[in-house]
């Protein structure tokens, strides 16, 4: 399946499965298909076919207890992964914490695990820094020493999951002001992927790129910072992955204005735009809105992505519950508040 050149060869090659293949066999390709999807940031269509293959497989005499697992651990977390990108986070957050309680209760600490490492990226995504990085602590403490080896001791997460426990807790780390810890966690990363490539290292090089933009940012080496968005926006035109790319295109949109460079800030935000109109992807939109109405010369295109902005922002508080702590820590995180403070005031015309 990975091997498909294109779109339809997948299509075809999964339609000739499901023709001739028992159900586990279909189950089993049609999760390797979905995740195609999910990188490729069709996130409700991954989480669509997840959900009818775990379905189809409970429900069926000819899946084992290991069938099963395997494709519940799948689906708990690259579905719930994908409803978090899409903005369902209420629906994401009651997944994971479904699927961990059941992991646990059948004794599968590895995969509860690793589950909870996808729910701290939904709340990383939330702003919510303090629960990432408790949720980081409680999955792989031992992720330094992971991160550099092939041979991970007894009890470490695998090289992958320990590079994604560290890229997901410097992050948090530099959102709650440790900007040195943060520095400590993703350099080490960085330097583990540049010496020896792991499963989904292409994918978590954006991410990784991401963090360090941010983090020379708050450093004021605005020098650094370029080149580290220049490196995002590479990282992310290898993948399909659109939510990261409209977030490289608004960051190098952001580095533009700082230089005083309009013509390019323009030419960056025409391209996260054209992203968050044609996908779903809210966990980008928000951020892509607020620095289009920034770099705006023209007011009424400026006061219209305020607006934007601030109803993607709406939409994401929204989806959770009122209970949910993560909300309150959202709605007043100071790129948040700003947002909405900015678009309450030009509505009312102030």
């Amino acid at each position: 399946m990975e091997r498909c050149g294109d779109d339809a060869a997948c299509v075809d090659a999964l339609q000739e499965i499901r023709d001739s293949g028992d159900l586990v066999t279909r189950s089993y390709f049609e999760a390797q298909y979905a995740l195609l999807r999910w990188v490729s940031s069709e996130y409700r269509e991954a989480d669509r076919i997840l959900s009818r293959s775990a379905s189809n497989l409970m429900g069926s005499c000819e899946a084992n207890h290991v069938n099963l697992l395997l494709l519940y651990w799948v689906h708990q977390i690259f579905g719930s992964s994908c409803l978090a990108m899409v903005g369902e986070w209420g629906q994401a957050l009651g997944r994971f914490w479904s699927g961990i309680s059941n992991l646990e209760k059948n004794g599968d600490e590895y995969r509860a695990r690793n589950v909870r490492l996808y729910q701290a990226w939904a709340h990383l995504h939330m702003l919510d820094f303090d629960c990432v990085l408790r949720l980081c602590a409680s999955s792989y403490p031992n992720s330094e020493r992971a991160a550099h080896t092939e041979s991970p001791l007894l009890g470490d997460p695998v090289p992958v999951d320990a590079r994604i426990c560290l890229i997901l807790r410097g992050s948090a780390k530099l959102g709650a002001g440790e900007i040195d810890g943060a520095l400590a966690d993703l350099s080490m990363v960085r330097d583990a992927m540049d010496r020896q490539q792991v499963l989904l290292d292409w994918y978590w090089r954006a991410p990784l790129h991401s963090a360090l933009t941010e983090l020379w940012l708050k450093k004021g080496d605005t020098e650094k910072a370029r080149r580290q968005a220049q490196e995002f926006l590479k990282a992310s035109l290898r993948t399909r992955e659109r939510t990261y790319q409209a977030l490289a295109w608004e960051a190098n949109a952001r580095m533009a204005m700082i230089s005083g460079d309009h013509a390019a800030a323009d030419a960056c935000v025409s391209q996260a735009l054209s992203l968050v109109e044609r996908w779903e992807i809210p966990v980008a939109a928000w951020r892509v809105h607020a620095t289009a109405a920034e770099a705006a010369t023209d007011p009424k295109l400026a006061r219209v992505q305020w607006r934007l902005s601030a109803e993607t922002i709406t939409r994401l508080a929204d989806s959770l519950s009122r209970t949910e702590p993560s909300l309150e820590v959202f709605l007043s995180a100071p790129r948040i508040r700003q947002i909405l403070n900015t678009q309450q005031s030009r509505a009312s015309g102030l």
